[in-house]
């Protein structure tokens, strides 16, 4: 690095912001695509415009783009023409000072440590233009940049056919679990045997109805006092205790909203996806509240298994109907309320032919997330592996040998 030079961002570029957007400018249909944050990374619904713009609020191929709220991260533009939003920048390149590719593999590498240093609020993140802007960069010449980026093209070039490869795997374990679990609950010619199918209302099942928990005041949160579950508890169909606020609000020992090992929990509103998932509250932690945005119920276990209730309310018949029958007001908030889920539809099994069931799916889900756990292990690992590659091209110590020994050996143990 002898011969680099140190930089400030905004010397050697200058960072755009997309536009903001009313909601009744954001249509489901219009001549131009709206480019927001979800739809940088993972995201494809898509809203639209028919706005006439400035020429720099729009990106096109080949831009490169960096998000710096919530999620953060470069992209060099492939989409064609579009609207970016506010919570993105394009980038003006000096392309006398530096390489498109380099600054794009440099936020690569950058964008973990912005975050932990510049990186303000809590509950969405973000890093404020002028922070960005004064982010400092070694520079080596042109030339010996464009070296260091066919030299990470070709590391990543492997590293990347790994990812995909080991993501479409991580999809695959998934994917193994939810058809076996579609297939239990689809009945051919509505029939199962001989017997012919029936449904009964989930109301009939309980015996304790569907109830909304409580939410104490904001003023409450203090970091200290009674766990209060939040949605991202049961979001995803996996009870995760730890997502919990603390409150030091006043509660009431024989009030509605304790939770109870064993209960069924299922958020009442969330994006249309997201709404109506469930999980099984398993005591922890203890002494907890359910949320308002939260229904808890009891099962009666003698007319049904809880597992199995928690079962079929993921199926994919069940998810149609929570769906289907969420309202409100906000189209991407949507809730379901108490009769939706007491009128939920369940098939009619006896309590020993759902254990059977549950055994059954049990076993399935357990295979399923053994391999879920080995592939997040593999992704991880070749995450590091960019990184530390990355690490190496930006203090000078990067050559082709370092790069392609490194990478070969990481793919070769990755693999195994």
């Amino acid at each position: 690095m002898k011969n680099w030079e140190l930089v400030r961002l905004g010397d050697v570029c200058n960072l755009i912001n997309g536009r903001a957007y009313k909601k009744a400018e954001l249509l489901h249909e219009g001549k131009y695509p709206v480019l927001r944050v979800g739809n940088f990374f993972s995201n494809r619904s898509w809203y639209y415009s028919d706005l006439e713009l400035d020429d720099s609020k729009y990106c096109d191929d080949g831009d490169l783009l960096y998000a710096w709220s919530a999620s953060f991260g470069p992209r060099i533009w492939k989409g064609g023409k579009v609207i970016y939003h506010y919570h993105i920048w394009k980038t003006n390149l000096n392309l006398d000072k530096v390489d498109k590719k380099y600054l794009y593999y440099w936020f690569e590498w950058d964008t973990e440590r912005i975050k932990a240093e510049q990186g303000v609020g809590t509950t969405m993140i973000h890093v404020t233009k002028e922070a960005m802007e004064n982010r400092s960069l070694y520079l080596p010449a042109i030339s010996e940049q464009k070296r260091i980026v066919a030299i990470l093209d070709e590391a990543f070039e492997g590293i990347d056919r790994a990812i995909a490869n080991t993501e479409k795997n991580l999809a695959n374990s998934r994917e193994l679990f939810e058809s076996y679990l579609n297939a239990i609950f689809t009945q051919k010619g509505n029939r199962r045997g001989d017997i012919k199918s029936q449904f009964v209302p989930l109301s009939t099942l309980l015996s304790e109805q569907p109830r909304n928990g409580w939410s104490p005041p904001a003023i409450f949160q203090t970091g200290e006092g009674i766990p209060v579950l939040t949605l991202s508890a049961v979001t995803g169909f996996n009870y995760d205790g730890s997502r919990v606020k603390l409150t030091s609000a006043p509660t009431k020992e024989k009030a509605h909203y304790w939770l109870k090992k064993g209960e069924l929990l299922i958020t009442r509103s969330n994006t249309p996806e997201l709404v109506g998932h469930v999980a099984i509250y398993d005591g922890n932690p203890q002494q907890a509240i359910c949320c308002d945005l939260i229904m808890k119920m009891t099962l009666d276990s003698t007319k049904a298994d809880t597992k199995f209730i928690y079962y079929y309310l993921r199926s994919l018949a069940a998810r149609k109907y929570l769906m289907s029958n969420a309202t409100g007001a906000s189209a991407t908030m949507p809730k379901i309320n108490k009769q939706v889920v007491q009128n939920a539809p369940i098939p009619v099994f006896c309590v020993a032919e759902q254990k059977i069931i549950v055994t059954k799916l049990d076993e399935i889900a357990s295979q399923a997330q053994r391999l879920e756990t080995i592939y997040r292990q593999k992704l991880a690992a070749l995450n590091e592996l960019k990184q530390s590659i990355l690490q190496k091209a930006f203090t000078g110590e990067l050559n082709a040998d370092t790069a392609n020994q490194t990478t070969k050996a990481a793919q070769e143990g990755i693999a195994a």
